[in-house]
């Protein structure tokens, strides 16, 4: 059967087949040729994004990704265009190629052969002195393929050069590269993206206090690694010193081959972000360019091989396969280091490890599922609940140090006492000695809410100094700037005895742990079991109550944006019986007081939320504690009372009794008393108030009489806040401002009412007849079709006139008390949006003068009832904090001091205020 043709029946339809095929092949083979550089690009994207996709750009929308991929490949041509000035500044070049009359000369000779140029002409210039630059060291252009694809057209690329050339770049050896990125990516940026540019200051404090310097650092085995390097801001620190080193004192270098081979040797970076490690390879590469030209003017031939920065994913461990002997390319070969320098290979210059280890390690990221479970593979002895991404660089810092070998990182300070973190900081105090910790301000971003410390360690095996290791703690001011650092100016300095970390059940870093703290939790001590035997416990919070973090209904944006669990009471079916009040971001918990917001919702409670916790602990008598409090703030731990049965969001705590024997209600006097909060802001520095941080609380052990006398007192200052709360519940403003002083707004509406029902001849008019009669009047040249705006008031230009609407309506009044009278009615919330003709039979004003006279009268009347109640609960409170003090045997004056001073009423009532 060798001719179909004889098959007609079967050679027909095959030769259709066959021909269908050939043209969607040739129309692949067409579209492939015409988008080549389309699908390149696209590979690249997908190819990159798999890379960043567990940092913090793993959490953009797509159309962020893209913009971001955009934004860094722009950055890169920037970057080397930014190079090659630098290396034509400094002589690196023989002849400038795009400065000072390269780019002229190129102009006048190129312009004959524009009509054979294919797009930009100056590509060909830009490739020569690309070219030019790999000479000096080839990863400058072949390493990083991902961003090879921009291309500057020709305005951008004269506009570039304009910008570049304004600049002397001879005398550079500072971060430029980390400078000019932290300068161009704005806040916005670097908020969503996790990028923030460690300071100088601290950078150099690290270095400084790991020992890089001088002496220490001269040899061929003194390696440093950055795991989380970023722009390598650390590492070209790192390299100027060990330039320096080698300087001595006369400052220069005898052979510039050989210290640059040592500073290949032994600055090595690591980083996922592709983008991050051509900003460090450049940026090191830039510190080194006087060495490399004074190698040129020696006739020395040199081409630098690639620094050891690697495009990798520190936290994966080592595959134990190795890629060059099979593959030999770049990217097998540096595989190979990696896995080498990850595993202390055995007859490698890795197998002792690292001297230095430094690093301000990323933290925030959102993880993919697949990652967390490498990270629990991988790092299953440290890995417990829900670590964040730095607790495992701590890790792999340890694993890295070689014998003796010092750390200094830079992380959020939540591991000193996280719950999830205590395996982490069993291995960190049995495995090393904690020379120093360094309590930095706030605000070392201005757009990062975090707290961070400086740790510094030294790897030890010997469980003996271990355990008589003092750890110097070096405490700054919240407010403190980064210069106090550099001086080393302390706010507090101690001492704390690591031994004393090692034999806490859950390895907690305390560092501000002093004297007072000790006698306050010596008072709480009980016998173990209450079996009257020797053996003693502190008393705890946990052991008397129940606490939980409140409801989380939704898991993801799309599911709270839906918001189908959460109604007004209108909104709520008939038939439908699971729906409970809840308190949510609107509401408000004071020290004593709790207000359910003005829009009163509820919740339907049952398993389909994605977090709840057991009913009792909302229909039971509870506490509620505000979850969130700045460190700034002078009182952390705040509660209030609650048996209304009021469900919460997560943004409340709630604690419920368990030992019958204890009240709630004296466990509130001692949770919001200034001692308990001294105590609970020396152990824990974080915004949240977790439920495992406050179950720590020591709890004096109280008989039933002592706890009744706290009783009293807390129902009291309970009844009085009440009082307020109906009070605002009715439109009376009762506030304290930020600079101490009281604000107390009658409403005038309320007030009225009342007056009226006291004496139904209570003499008051309406607006219309108001103007009628002449006690306020409008000039024709208002709008009366205006509405009200919420701003009403009264200028320094036009005293008798109240603006009611800026420009276009306003009342004129020459009466003091009718203007006073008007300013306060008109500014309640009813009136805003309303035009005069809405108002003018609605709203009223008491006749005449005396009867204002008698409104005011009243006014003051309530004022001072109102003053009286507040200054009735700062009594009460100062009283329970005098006798938590007894309590607790506090006696010593200055102590004393030292806990009320720390956190006074009336500033923190200020700002809680403020923020409700």
């Amino acid at each position: 059967m060798s001719n179909l043709d004889e098959f007609p029946a079967l050679s027909h339809p095959l030769q259709g087949y066959i021909d269908k095929v050939f043209t969607w092949h040739q129309r692949q083979a067409i579209l492939n040729h015409d988008y080549q550089t389309d699908k390149n690009l696209f590979n690249d994207y997908t190819a990159w994004k798999s890379l960043v996709q567990e940092t913090m750009l793993g959490g953009l929308d797509e159309e962020q990704r893209r913009s971001e991929f955009a934004l860094q490949a722009a950055y890169v041509v920037f970057i080397r265009l930014l190079l090659i000035r630098i290396c034509e500044d400094k002589g690196v070049f023989r002849h400038r190629f795009i400065s000072d009359g390269g780019l002229k000369h190129w102009q006048e000779n190129i312009e004959q052969y524009y009509d054979f140029a294919n797009g930009n002409p100056y590509s060909y210039l830009l490739d020569m002195a690309y070219e030019k630059t790999q000479n000096i060291y080839a990863h400058f252009f072949t390493g990083r393929e991902l961003f090879n694809w921009y291309q500057l057209d020709r305005e951008r690329f004269i506009l570039s050069l304009y910008q570049l050339s304004r600049f002397d770049f001879a005398e550079v050896d500072s971060d430029i590269i980390g400078t000019v990125y932290n300068t161009y990516v704005n806040r916005a940026e670097k908020r969503n993206k996790g990028q923030y540019y460690t300071p100088p200051a601290i950078i150099n404090y690290i270095l400084d206090t790991v020992g890089y310097s001088g002496r220490k650092i001269i040899g061929s085995n003194k390696r440093l690694i950055d795991p989380a390097c970023g722009s390598g801001s650390f590492l070209v620190t790192a390299a100027k010193r060990l330039v320096t080193a080698y300087q001595g004192e006369k400052r220069e270098v005898d052979d510039p081959v050989a210290v640059l081979e040592r500073v290949q040797q032994n600055i090595y970076g690591f980083d996922l972000n592709p983008f991050a490690c051509y900003l460090a390879e450049i940026n090191l590469l830039i510190q080194v360019l006087d060495l490399v030209k004074q190698a040129h003017s020696a006739n020395k031939n040199l081409k630098l091989k690639p620094f050891h920065i690697y495009n990798v994913d520190a936290l994966a461990r080592p595959s134990g396969v190795y890629y060059y002997m099979n593959f030999t390319t770049l990217l097998a070969e540096e595989n190979d280091q990696v896995n080498q320098i990850k595993s202390r290979a055995l007859d490698t210059p890795y197998a002792q490890g690292f001297d230095f280890v430094v690093a301000n390690p990323p933290y925030g990221a959102s993880l993919s599922d697949d990652y967390k479970k490498m990270l629990r593979d991988n790092w299953s002895d440290v890995f417990y609940g829900q670590p964040d991404t730095y607790t495992f660089f701590l890790k792999l810092g340890l694993d890295l140090l070689s014998h003796q070998g010092k750390l200094g990182f830079i992380t959020p300070n939540t591991y000193l006492m996280g719950t999830h973190t205590a395996v982490l900081r069993n291995k960190l105090l049995n495995s090393a000695r904690i020379e120093q910790i360094v309590d930095l301000p706030q605000g070392i971003w201005s757009d990062a809410n975090v707290d961070c410390v400086l740790l510094f360690l030294a790897a030890e095996t010997d469980e003996e100094r271990r355990k008589a290791q003092q750890v110097r703690i070096n405490l700054l001011g919240l407010r403190d700037t980064l210069d106090k650092l550099t001086e080393r100016a302390w706010a507090e300095t101690l001492t704390q005895p690591q031994l004393h970390w090692m034999d806490d059940s859950s390895y907690k870093i305390t560092i501000r742990y002093d004297t007072l703290l000790q006698q306050i939790e010596k008072a709480c001590r009980i016998p173990v079991n209450g079996n009257g035997g020797s053996a003693m416990k502190i008393l705890r919070l946990s052991d008397v109550t129940e606490s939980t973090q409140g409801i989380i209904p939704y898991h993801t944006r799309a599911e709270g944006k839906a918001n189908p669990f959460i109604k007004s009471r209108h909104d709520i079916p008939p038939s439908e019986y699971a729906w409970r009040p809840l308190l949510d971001g609107g509401a408000f918990v004071g020290r004593y007081e709790l207000r359910w917001s003005k829009k009163q919702p509820y919740l339907k409670y049952g398993n389909w939320l994605y977090s709840v916790p057991q009913s009792k602990f909302f229909d039971s008598p509870k506490l509620l504690v505000q979850d969130m409090r700045n460190r700034a703030l002078k009182r952390r731990l705040v509660a209030t009372y609650d048996d209304q049965k009021f469900y919460n969001r997560h943004n409340f705590s709630d604690i419920i009794t368990k030992d019958a024997n204890y009240n709630l209600k004296y466990i509130l006097a001692l949770f919001n008393s200034s001692l308990l909060n001294y105590w609970f802001g020396r152990q824990f520095d974080n915004v949240h108030i977790n439920p495992s941080y406050f179950r720590q609380l020591p709890i004096y052990p109280a008989d039933a009489a002592t706890q009744s006398s706290f009783t009293v007192l807390v129902d009291e200052i309970l009844a009085k806040h009440a009082e307020l709360n109906n009070l605002r519940n009715q439109g009376y403003t009762i506030r304290q401002r930020r600079d101490g002083t009281l604000l107390i707004e009658v409403p005038y509406d309320t007030l009225l009412k009342e007056l009226q029902i006291a004496n139904r001849n209570f003499p008051a008019i309406t607006f219309f007849d108001a103007r009628a009669i002449g006690l306020f009047s409008i000039p024709k040249s208002c709008d009366l079709q205006a509405t009200i705006s919420s701003h009403i008031s009264i200028s320094d230009k036009y005293p008798t006139n109240i603006t009611l609407r800026h420009n276009k309506l306003w009342l004129e009044v020459t009466d003091d008390n009718v203007r006073r009278y008007l300013l306060g009615y008109l500014k309640l919330s009813k009136w805003q949006s309303k035009t005069w003709d809405d108002i003018k039979n609605v709203a009223i004003i008491p006749e005449d003068t005396a009867s204002l006279n008698t409104l005011f009268t009243a006014e003051a009347r309530k004022i001072s009832y109102i003053t009286t109640l507040l200054a009735t609960i700062k009594r009460l409170d100062r009283e329970i904090d005098e006798r938590v003090l007894d309590l607790y045997g506090i006696t010593n004056a200055a102590d004393r001091q030292r806990v009320l001073g720390s956190a006074p009423v009336e500033d923190d009532e200020a700002v809680s205020e403020d923020e409700a």
